[in-house]
């Protein structure tokens, strides 16, 4: 097991984070026993998982997720291997995002499968599932086009005679390949196991349709691809081009809460906007492994960041909007009253020349357009706003019981 620790303030090195080591881990590990080695492991460095640590991140894992529900610290699974999941759902199981439900008080884990059609992942002993249960669900024929599983299942074929005959790479595919680009190119083969390498392998694919199509000739295969087919690889490029910059935004290391909730809110935006098969079925797939893996403290730190902005934007099932937030921004001023809070840092925006995307010029406008939507996510409250809110309280003589979500926000603001 390993572990990271994030701090708010920068250590001697002018980093934010340390790895305090891998933990080996003898036999089975059941959630009491992770809780105990990870407690020993923290108390090497003087630090108290009980007192010293505010939150969380692990896999999906079941023991991951019981370890959560045995800790004080708030327990966030990684947001990231959730939108693969989303990806996995769709394009990888029968019956697609219908199959995924919220996990249940007894979390069970679903059998892994097995599909000899793609690249295994011999390192990877994780259930796909990680915990959430699985229930078979009868998809409507009518909502549900399988032209693009037919495509990409056409598109690997191809990729694995190439890549399985050396000798037809080299003679058929890799001579049009140097011709039009100067040099070689191999086509890649996707794994389920591997967060966008889908996406790799059809943005690959694309880039070297026709010298795939010339070597396909010269070889007098039978397989052949129409205008129509193209036409759909694009359109699902497209898609997995949006998921792959918000996974990479996700995974950034100065990545929070809020600016998760700005990438996940553009990827479902952009996605309803394509209005194709394809986007129509991740979104429903991602509304339910957002829903599953998000935490209520996201809301509360949107409405402390900008409550404006907040109460603007429509509820959804993945994103609600609900009395408990209030009254655990109250539970969390309570709870503040005698101890210090330390105070937010101002440079939680992200800087755009620290991204790395790779892709098509496509890829790059979908990046700087997200960083754009974080940025805005992470701007400071309006001090107009403030000044409004401190002249009613004044005005009024303070805030009656209605406004307690008023008085609360102040109140915590002004204390950080």
């Amino acid at each position: 097991m390993n572990i990271n620790v994030h701090i708010e303030v920068e250590f001697t090195d002018g980093s934010r984070f340390k790895n305090l080591g891998l933990v080996r881990m003898d036999g089975s590990m059941p959630s009491e026993t992770c809780i105990r080695l990870l407690k020993e492991k923290l108390s090497e460095f003087e630090l108290s998982l009980d007192r010293d640590i505010v939150a969380i991140v692990t896999d999906g894992a079941s023991v991951m997720l019981k370890v959560g529900r045995n800790l004080r610290a708030y327990h966030q699974v990684c947001l990231a291997h959730g939108i693969q999941l989303a990806v996995l759902d769709v394009l990888y199981k029968q019956g697609g995002a219908e199959n995924v439900r919220s996990p249940d008080t007894a979390v069970t884990a679903g059998g892994s499968e097995s599909d000899s059609e793609f690249e295994n992942d011999a390192d990877s002993a994780e259930d796909e599932t990680e915990g959430f249960e699985v229930l078979p669900v009868v998809s409507n024929p009518n909502e549900h086009n399988n032209d693009y599983k037919s495509v990409i299942s056409k598109v690997r074929v191809v990729v694995k005679i190439f890549k399985n005959s050396p000798v037809k790479n080299d003679m058929f595919l890799q001579k049009h390949v140097k011709q039009d680009t100067g040099k070689e190119l191999q086509l890649l083969v996707d794994c389920k196991t591997r967060c966008r390498s889908i996406s790799t392998m059809v943005d690959r694919f694309n880039r070297l349709r026709s010298c795939v199509s010339k070597a396909l000739i010269d070889m007098n295969s039978d397989i052949n691809f129409t205008q129509s087919e193209f036409h759909t690889l694009d359109n699902f490029q497209k898609s997995l081009n949006i998921i792959k910059v918000t996974v990479e935004a996700l995974c950034r290391r100065d990545a929070t809460l809020l600016t998760a909730d700005a990438a996940m809110k553009f990827t479902l935006r952009k996605l309803d906007s394509q209005n194709s098969t394809l986007s129509r079925l991740l979104v429903r797939s991602l509304r339910v492994r957002i829903s599953q893996r998000r935490l209520s403290i996201a809301s509360t730190l949107q409405y402390l960041q900008n409550p404006e902005t907040y109460f603007s934007e429509v509820a959804t099932a993945e994103f609600p909007k609900t009395p408990e937030m209030v009254e655990e921004i109250y539970s969390l001023t309570q709870n503040f009253e005698d101890e210090p809070v330390i105070r937010v840092m101002d440079d939680l925006a992200l800087d755009n020349s620290a991204s790395s995307v790779s892709g098509d010029f496509e890829s790059v406008d979908f990046a700087k357009e997200l960083n754009k939507e974080i940025e805005k996510s992470l701007k400071e409250q309006n001090t107009n706003m403030r000044n409004r809110n401190e002249r009613e309280a004044n005005r009024d003589g303070g805030y009656g019981e209605n406004d307690k979500h008023k008085c609360t926000h102040d109140k915590f603001i002004s204390r950080i």
